[in-house]
Formats: C-alpha cells, structure tokens, sequence
C-alpha cells in the first residue's frame, strides 16, 4: 500500500475525529465567571490542536516521497475502529461514560493483546481497565467535577 495514501487517510481520520470532540465539546455546561475557563476549554483546544496537525500531517504527507508499506494487522485496525465509533454513539445515547467506556476499553484490551485467552489474561485485562477508567473518574468527575 502506499504510504502517502495511508498516511492521508490516517490525518483525515484524526481531522475528523478532532471535529466530532469539538463539537461534543460544545455541549459541555458554560464557564461561571468571565476569566474562568469552563469544563469545555481543554477537551475544545486539545480536539483545534488534533485538527491543526491533520492538516499539517497531510501537507507534510504530500511533500514527502511516496514509498510501499506492508499492513499486516490491517484487521486490528477496523476493530479498534468500529469499537471506537460504537463507544462514541452508546455514550451519547446512554450518557453513561464510565460504564461504556469500561466495557469498550475491556474489549479492545482483550482483543488488541495477542496472548491467548486465560485467567491471566483476563485479570490483566480488567486490572489495565480498571486503572485507566478510575484514572479518568479521578481526573474529571473528582479533580475537575464534570460529570462525563
């Protein structure tokens, strides 16, 4: 495949990811003060800096010298893909962040690690999960108090 052909893909995938946060963003409760910035300040810069460098990776990607790449676990990517845009639309149907994204974070943990199915491997799984989703309650509904 070629990777200048890969690589545009990829920037236009992050371009368009970085939309859809921005306008998740949005949706977040306004700032209480006029110097404050509100819940929705970070997620909004961090979904404009994902944009700017799509389009920086893509203008890069186009100067750049065309050369073939082999996609091996070209699979793995659709799954984690598919995973992903399902999280995205439960969360919003559902509003419940943290039990969503527990199971879909559980699933692509167990899916992308190339280990065989065990007790071993479920323990890790869910131990890996367990840390990153109470990471994320620490970070924002403890430390920043936005209910996600």
């Amino acid at each position: 495949m070629s990777s200048k052909k890969a690589s545009i893909a990829t920037y236009l995938v992050f371009i368009v990811l970085g939309i859809a946060f921005f306008i998740m963003a949005r949706n977040f409760p306004p700032t209480s003060g006029l110097y404050v910035s509100g819940p929705s300040f970070y997620p909004e810069l961090l979904s404009a800096v994902m944009v700017l460098a799509g389009v920086v990776g893509i203008a890069v990607t186009l100067k750049a010298k065309d050369t073939t790449i082999e996609l091996a676990n070209l699979h793995r990517v659709f799954y984690t893909f598919g995973i992903i845009v399902i999280w995205v639309i439960l969360w919003q149907y559902t509003g419940k962040f943290y039990l969503i994204s527990f199971v879909g974070s559980g699933v692509m943990l167990w899916l992308l690690n190339g280990e065989p199915a065990s007790k071993k491997k479920l323990g890790k799984t869910l131990l890996i999960n367990c840390i990153i989703i109470g990471a994320f309650f620490l970070v924002f509904r403890v430390l920043l108090k936005v209910n996600l």
